[in-house]
């Protein structure tokens, strides 16, 4: 008998630590944190009460820019969705025509404002 009473009560304390850590828990129900890597960043993750994670994202892409031998043109950073204006560059004896994907003389300029899904180098298209 004086086992059993003593299962009984060690489960019982067993079984207030577990709720105590429980409650522990519910006390800090929403945590925030900030990780940054290449080109996403989590803003924040919350918990609710019920256990589960969401993860708040916000990806920033950086767009560079080769001139080809022109003027430097510092890289933008720019959200996901978002679009920017692209910047005009020069080089001289040349008349700046726009922006493409690639080196080719066969690449299609970009749009302005552009939508990048992606790093990218955008790559300075002109004329003689």
């Amino acid at each position: 008998m004086v086992k059993k009473t003593f299962i009984y009560i060690f489960i019982l304390i067993f079984s207030f630590l577990l709720i105590g850590c429980d409650s522990f828990n519910s006390i800090n129900q929403e945590t925030e944190s900030t990780i940054t890597n290449t080109n996403l960043t989590f803003e924040t993750f919350t918990t609710d009460d019920s256990g589960t994670t969401t993860i708040n994202t916000n990806i920033i892409y950086e767009v560079s820019f080769d001139t080809l031998g022109g003027n430097s043109i510092d890289p933008i950073y720019v959200r996901n969705g978002e679009t920017i204006s692209l910047p005009n560059a020069e080089r001289d004896g040349y008349t700046f025509l726009g922006w493409m994907i690639d080196k080719t003389p066969e690449s299609e300029l970009v749009n302005d404002p552009f939508q990048p899904n992606s790093d990218i180098t955008l790559y300075a298209n002109g004329k003689l």
